[in-house]
């Protein structure tokens, strides 16, 4: 259900790290360069495996717990970008005792689009979203319809079609966005645990970001008034040497 990485293991000092959608582990190895001399990097997977029901957020506290106490870890930073942010946003709330620091780049999870709503929490929505998974052909050119008609921007449509552009890809965002269904932080609730525990949020979004754009940066500032946010001059490929060595910094802080 749940599986991870890790970078290092010989140092006392943790921080736990989410990807995003369509990457890997790997994604980090640049970022463990700058932290290694000080922190190991425990990388947790997106549950990615063939719908079937799902997953439960005990499950993830439970898988979470074990490797914790397997690796004897105490406390730790937690970082994370795009989709891993859903998975991020619930450490405030289950393992606040440990957590120092918290860290959300181009964050899923704040807010979520229409089509989302539809396809995650109705199971008529979900009865629709296989439809489209099973005949691509209908779902292009639904998209384009509704690009055509300034529902999908020019930017959210080029992304939607690259990502959803064979049966493979898209099962495989069926099957992240419904193993991941339950996985709908209460912001409010998140903000009590960051204030009530002292830890700090960091967040950074990109400038021209078509998927998780400023007025998702808006909300998240909101939501987490006494967090640092930032907006960097980037879009939503935002994770590279230049983000990481602002991170890396702020973890040895």
């Amino acid at each position: 259900m749940f599986s991870h990485t890790i970078f290092g293991g010989e140092k006392n000092n943790w921080v736990v790290a989410f990807y995003g959608y369509g990457q890997s582990a790997d994604v980090y190895k640049d970022f463990f360069e700058q932290i290694k001399d000080s922190h190991n990097l425990l990388i947790v997977d997106n549950p990615m495996q063939n719908y079937s029901e799902p997953i439960q957020l005990i499950d993830f506290k439970d898988y979470l717990n074990e490797v914790f106490s397997k690796n004897k870890i105490v406390t730790f930073q937690s970082v994370s970008y795009s989709m891993g942010s859903r998975l991020n946003l619930y450490l405030p709330l289950l393992f606040a005792e440990k957590l120092e620091k918290i860290i959300l780049i181009a964050p899923d999870g704040i807010t979520y689009n229409f089509w989302n709503r539809v396809a995650i929490s109705t199971p008529w929505g979900g009865s629709i979203f296989n439809f489209f998974v099973e005949n691509g052909n209908v779902y292009l050119n639904t998209l384009l319809f509704f690009h055509k008609i300034g529902i999908v921007n020019k930017s959210l449509y080029a992304f939607s079609k690259w990502n959803m552009r064979d049966e493979q890809r898209r099962k495989n965002v069926f099957n992240a966005w419904m193993n991941m269904r339950f996985f709908r932080p209460k912001l409010k609730e998140v903000n009590t645990s960051l204030e009530k525990n002292n830890i700090k949020l960091i967040s950074y979004f990109g400038k021209n970001d078509p998927v998780i754009p400023l007025s998702v940066q808006r909300k998240c500032a909101r939501n987490f008034p006494k967090g640092e946010h930032e907006i960097l001059d980037t879009d939503h490929s935002i994770l590279g040497k230049e983000i990481f060595s602002i991170i890396a910094k702020e973890i040895r802080e």
